[in-house]
């Protein structure tokens, strides 16, 4: 069983300062892809073209964030593919959540984007981070290396 009573806090503030670090990281990937990709896309409504740009970049970064967040966040020994599916399935959920919030506040609100995408980004980082941790790569699912040696 799971406990959050278990946890290192320390090690848990290590790794969400790594989190956030390497966050910083995926996201401006995120972020990039997502400008190009609106550049790119056809005219079909600001709402869709927002919402179609936020869920392509969202997905394509997934993967990467989950490998920096195994390798150096929580340094997990976890089965690549099992926290990857894990990963994947925390990260369509909040995919999901995030492009619904984002068509509406730009469909019914006449919300910017832009501004939408920044305020959304780091209320879905903390619920991956929570989600990452609890399920993807837990403590006491496998034997854990030192996460970048504790820094």
């Amino acid at each position: 069983m799971y406990s959050f009573a278990s946890i290192d806090k320390r090690r848990l503030a290590k790794e969400f300062i790594r989190f956030t670090a390497l966050g910083f990281f995926t996201v401006s990937c995120m972020l990039l892809l997502y400008l190009l990709l609106r550049f790119l896309l056809p005219e079909v409504g600001e709402a869709l073209e927002a919402s179609i740009a936020w869920f392509i970049s969202y997905a394509v970064t997934s993967v990467l964030a989950h490998y920096v967040h195994r390798r150096f966040t929580f340094g997990s020994d976890a089965p690549y593919m099992r926290s990857l599916v894990v990963a994947i399935t925390v990260y369509s959920v909040t995919l999901l959540t995030s492009t619904v919030a984002m068509y509406l506040v730009v469909d019914l609100w006449n919300g910017d984007d832009l501004i939408t995408a920044l305020l959304l980004e780091p209320t879905t980082g903390i619920l991956n981070f929570l989600g990452l941790r609890v399920l993807a790569f837990k403590m006491g699912f496998a034997p854990q290396k030192q996460a970048v040696q504790d820094t």
